[in-house]
């Protein structure tokens, strides 16, 4: 099965990342591995979700004034809405705006990066991949993206043939350095305003 193959070294990635994140791909191919490697998870999310609303819905209400399965099911149906949307749109929109963040400051800003772009979007690809493996799972799923950040700086080394620590400088620049610069715009206008 080429889809329970995809969880399977998605798995491998997130568990052993300085190895399994050393695969190339094009833009294309990062964004299908995520789709393949996330099915298992995300029909398991779009279960565990439904359960889960149903019974936050009957909570509500009882069988008998008929509130509780109504409400379930508007909770349960809005919510498999949103985790349909956030799969096939939203995730693979994520993965190629946030590896031209991260290139944009690994290539041309801080000049670390020796590869392309697509590199970049195969390393973006292989975390939130990791991300979503257990997303499924309530509470752990949160833990597990934390990962998903280490596995991200594992991926950029790999993908970008750099050391560890200049793929975490890069990642941690795409964060300050933007903060800083809206702070200091922010305290330039309030200085400028009195």
């Amino acid at each position: 099965m080429i889809i329970v193959d995809d969880y399977k070294n998605a798995i491998n990635s997130m568990l052993h990342p300085s190895a399994g994140t050393k695969n190339k791909m094009k833009v294309g191919e990062a964004i299908i591995h995520f789709w393949k490697a996330s099915a298992i998870p995300f029909v398991l999310w779009v279960l565990t979700s439904m359960v889960l609303g149903s019974a936050v819905g009957g909570l509500f209400g009882t069988a008998a004034t008929g509130l509780g399965p109504v409400l379930g099911g508007l909770l349960a149906g809005g919510i498999t809405f949103l985790i349909i949307l956030f799969y096939i749109i939203l995730m693979p929109v994520s993965i190629i705006i946030n590896a031209a963040w991260i290139h944009l400051f690994g290539k041309f800003l801080l000049r670390f990066f020796k590869n392309d772009y697509a590199a970049t979007a195969t390393a973006v690809s292989y975390s939130t991949t990791a991300a979503m493996s257990f997303i499924w799972v309530p509470f752990i799923g949160s833990l597990i993206a934390l990962w998903a950040v280490v596995v991200e700086v594992l991926a950029l080394a790999n993908q970008q043939g750099i050391s560890w620590v200049k793929s975490l400088g890069v990642l941690i620049a795409c964060v300050v350095i933007p903060i800083a610069v809206v702070l200091v715009a922010a305290f330039a206008i309030g200085f400028a305003l009195g």
